[in-house]
């Protein structure tokens, strides 16, 4: 007798503690939703967020799959605002959302449009090396070298592979005659 007693009180000790879950999960809700632009094509990869009402607080996030779909599970009851956001598009902020035991599942559509910048110009810009050879020279491009807005000429072309300056600033090429100096 005493062994069924104590299949019961574990069988009830059980059913109070799947019962207390069942309540705790009963003030959650859902929020499920599809993102797609103006020509109904889904959107993969956005980002849908569920963010307190008076703060900015984000309860909840997710992305949306490769067909636009979002799920949001577990929500706690309250009230949202569902803000949607992807690259190239507008951010979609809409407006009051209510989850509560009336609306446990909110089920949203999302339509975001596509956003375009003109750009007045594009500039692009590059170093060159400090030492760039080629078969038959070598150039140095003083503008690369971090020292040389201080450096005289000379200072520079001390620096270069394969020239040599002598105490009588006498310009030559190591182990070959110098057949010039450009500078621009």
């Amino acid at each position: 007798m005493m062994k069924a007693t104590g299949i019961r009180q574990h069988l009830l000790i059980g059913f109070l503690a799947l019962c207390s879950v069942s309540s705790a999960q009963a003030n959650k809700g859902i929020v499920i939703g599809m993102v797609i632009d103006a020509q109904n094509h889904p959107i993969e990869y956005a980002t849908a967020a569920l963010i307190k009402t008076g703060t900015s607080e984000i309860e909840k996030g997710t992305m949306s799959d490769g067909e636009g779909a979002f799920t949001l599970e577990n929500v706690a009851f309250g009230e949202y605002t569902l803000s949607v956001r992807m690259l190239g598009y507008d951010a979609n902020e809409t407006g009051k959302v209510v989850i509560d035991s009336n609306h446990p599942v909110v089920n949203k559509t999302i339509v975001l449009t596509a956003t375009t910048q003109q750009i007045d110009k594009v500039v692009v810009t590059g170093k060159y090396a400090f030492v760039e050879q080629t078969a038959d020279k070598i150039i140095v491009n003083p503008s690369a070298s971090v020292v040389s807005s201080s450096e005289r000429v000379y200072g520079i072309l001390k620096k270069s592979p394969g020239v040599s300056i002598d105490n009588n600033d006498n310009v030559s090429r190591k182990r070959m005659p110098l057949t010039g100096v450009f500078l621009p």
